[in-house]
């Protein structure tokens, strides 16, 4: 779908970040045993997390993958646009020229790996 969602809800339209959050994002860090989701399937929060925020939210992981692919060698032009980050100076390499869709998947899938390396094999040691 053009100008739809990269990651469709259900339906097919675009989460609520709420609901992305608390359905998707948690259980997902979670899973890879980075923090306990406190919430439940249906995506209320749990008793024993009253009163307790997350100690991750997307934006600290934005972060943390955004080091790692800095550390991957991910361009950083085409890093700043996939964290939603504008350039600061307007030269025609910065606003004008777009990289490939090749060259994005390449660089994405190096730090991907390092991912794998560095966070999820520690996690499950």
């Amino acid at each position: 779908m053009e100008n739809g969602p990269l990651f469709p809800n259900g339906k097919g339209g675009f989460w609520n970040e709420k609901n992305w959050r608390n359905r998707k994002f948690y259980p997902f860090l979670e899973e890879i045993g980075i923090q306990p989701n406190p919430y439940d399937e249906n995506g209320k929060r749990k008793p024993e997390f009253a009163g307790k925020l997350a100690t991750y939210t997307p934006y600290t992981t934005r972060h943390t993958y955004a080091s790692l692919c800095d550390r991957a060698g991910v361009n950083k032009d085409i890093l700043k646009r996939a964290v939603g980050h504008t350039p600061k100076s307007k030269t025609l390499d910065e606003v004008y020229l777009h990289p490939k869709a090749p060259q994005m998947i390449e660089a994405f899938d190096k730090a991907n790996q390092l991912v794998n390396d560095e966070v999820l094999t520690t996690t499950k040691a």
